[in-house]
């Protein structure tokens, strides 16, 4: 009788205790990322021109809450990577005249870079005074692969070579910063979109040059 009483007594309070648990702090979702590449150098030369081509980024996406305003969000995503790089002014052995010594024409180089990457996001979340306005920032480990850049010569001779392209591999990381905006779309169900930089911090392809990416984020995040 008195295991009885105090199960009615406690009941009340573990149906309570059942019901806060099942409120999840752990939040799926899915990213997709249009986004510019570009090349910031620090050692770029008058001839040398910089393409930027849109790429895009897609992830699955695993957030996890700290405390009522703050979150970290983690997952494993996919990017494709696209930009030209245009050197001119170039001379070769074939564009000197044997005679006067000089280039009647200029040779060029354009690199086609085109390139896939895994990406291993660690971002935090802020929340603003506005719950609907938040701020993200933090790092992502990436490994690039599936190199299809080529490269081609135009000699001032009129002469047109292919290189073959360099099929190296990379681990890099890129610090990320966003800004965004989220709104429900149902009671277990939201959707954000955020303006994002990102910046790699290794040199891939391009000697001292950096590859960079601004892109408008679109989660779709589930409860």
């Amino acid at each position: 009788m008195k295991k009885l009483i105090q199960i009615l007594l406690l009941a009340p309070f573990t149906i309570y205790s059942q019901e806060k648990t099942t409120v999840s702090k752990t939040n799926i979702g899915f990213s997709v990322t249009p986004e510019f590449n570009s090349l910031m150098t620090g050692n770029r030369v008058e001839q040398e021109n910089i393409k930027s081509k849109f790429g895009f980024s897609t992830a699955l996406n695993l957030e996890f809450k700290l405390t009522p305003k703050t979150s970290i969000r983690t997952g494993v995503g996919y990017g494709k990577k696209k930009y030209d790089v245009i050197q001119s002014g170039l001379v070769f052995g074939s564009d000197i005249n044997p005679q006067t010594g000089f280039s009647a024409n200029e040779s060029k180089l354009e690199s086609q870079v085109s390139f896939s990457e895994m990406q291993i996001p660690l971002i935090f979340n802020y929340e603003l005074n506005n719950p609907e306005f938040f701020i993200a920032g933090g790092m992502e480990i990436t490994y690039s692969f599936g190199n299809n850049s080529e490269k081609t010569i135009y000699y001032g001779s009129g002469d047109i070579e292919k290189l073959s392209s360099s099929n190296e591999n990379g681990l890099n990381f890129a610090p990320v910063l966003s800004v965004g905006y989220k709104v429900p779309v149902s009671d277990k169900a939201s959707i954000s979109i955020e303006p994002m930089f990102k910046y790699y911090l290794k040199e891939y392809i391009s000697v001292y040059s950096h590859l960079y990416n601004v892109g408008l984020r679109t989660t779709f995040t589930f409860q």
